[in-house]
């Protein structure tokens, strides 16, 4: 993943809607690829940690950026599409499950046997963000295969002081674990 390419398209893009005004402000969108589940290529794949560190990282920048453009009247969301069948998918395969790891191997083959059909949903979360109906939505992580992102509006009253929807660190306190935090605040 470039992430430089992220960036810089993106300031460029909110650079144009402070130019021309926020009057028509735009939804902004970037785009982040989710694995099939959580730990998909946790196995021996040598290059995942810095795959899933990029990952992190475009979600955590969408976060930022959504809280920076906020006063500008852009929103910026991060979409999940879901697995979908790439050449990392491939990889996987042409490694063979030895070498991926047979739980990592039997994702991949799952997935190619879909076929197509899981990307329609991400271009239909990405038309819904970039429309009126959305608007105020932003600083999200939302799953186009696993969310009911349709739905999001009726909430957002709701959703838009929580953290729902955001990479965030759960406390010990918050889960009802006592003794686990250190009260310096």
């Amino acid at each position: 993943m470039r992430l430089n390419s992220v960036y810089y398209s993106l300031v460029a893009a909110i650079s144009l809607t402070c130019w021309f005004g926020t009057q028509e402000a735009m939804a902004f969108v970037t785009v982040t690829v989710q694995p099939a589940h959580q730990d998909v290529f946790a196995g021996s794949n040598a290059v995942v940690s810095a795959y899933a560190t990029a990952k992190a990282g475009l979600v955590r920048f969408s976060e930022t950026l959504a809280a920076e453009a906020q006063p500008l009247g852009v929103d910026v969301n991060c979409i999940a599409p879901g697995a979908m069948g790439t050449a990392m998918m491939q990889a996987v395969l042409d490694a063979g499950s030895d070498q991926a790891g047979v739980r990592d191997y039997e994702a991949a083959q799952k997935i190619m046997a879909r076929g197509g059909g899981i990307e329609t949903r991400a271009v239909e979360l990405a038309v819904f963000l970039a429309a009126a109906a959305s608007d105020g939505i932003t600083g999200r992580l939302i799953s186009a295969v696993w969310d009911a992102w349709e739905n999001i509006p009726s909430q957002w009253g709701k959703l838009k002081d929580s953290d729902v929807f955001t990479l965030r660190r759960i406390t010990p306190k918050e889960r009802g674990f006592q003794g686990l935090e250190n009260d310096v605040r």
